[in-house]
């Protein structure tokens, strides 16, 4: 599956609540032969709080969640609620963990969610962004009416990026990922965030 994402729209509350909104385009793996690929539609509504700002303090601890939904249908495609928690090591570098939860509408599977990243701030207006995050919940099952699997699923993954900031308000993203087990699929992730 080939994914190109855009955060197109970004908004912060005082600082401490930020709202985002991001369309994404999936090309979807043919499935018979001579067939074109499907394009699947969707946009995620984002939001994010900080519980104690990183600023101020050794390390930093948020709560954000959002929901999804495919474009063409309206349906809702499901949702998530993530808590990152993040240690500022020097001016120009800072790590990331977090934990959650997420939920996809479509086969009606909660997932685990955890992940770990990085902001190296090595020449302004340059930042170098990394991490590696991933899933785990059971299976799909291949069939509608089947009951579900004992099995579980684990997808980490990995993505590695550029940030380019030419003033405080905007960031320019560009970002490689890979699957790090199963299908090894790549993707690029092209970023636009605004402050206002």
């Amino acid at each position: 599956m080939t994914t190109l994402e855009l955060d197109k729209a970004y908004y912060s509350f005082g600082g401490e609540v930020e709202a985002s909104t991001t369309p994404t385009i999936c090309r979807l793996p043919d499935l018979p032969r001579h067939q074109l690929s499907t394009i699947a539609p969707s946009g995620t509504l984002k939001a994010k709080t900080n519980i104690i700002p990183a600023e101020n303090h050794p390390f930093g601890i948020a709560i954000s969640g959002g929901s999804s939904w495919n474009l063409i249908s309206g349906a809702n495609t499901g949702g998530f609620v993530n808590v990152p928690v993040t240690f500022q090591l020097r001016e120009d570098f800072k790590i990331s963990i977090n934990g959650g939860w997420m939920y996809d509408s479509t086969t009606k599977i909660n997932y685990a969610t955890w992940g770990g990243g990085f902001e190296w701030n090595f020449v302004k207006p340059l930042t170098l962004i990394g991490e590696v995050y991933g899933q785990s919940g059971r299976l799909v099952t291949p069939e509608p009416d089947a009951a579900p699997s004992n099995n579980s699923v684990r997808e980490p993954r990995t993505q590695l990026g550029l940030r380019y900031t030419p003033k405080e308000n905007i960031d320019f993203d560009v970002i490689w990922g890979r699957n790090i087990t199963g299908e090894n699929s790549n993707w690029v992730t092209l970023g636009v965030n605004l402050r206002f």
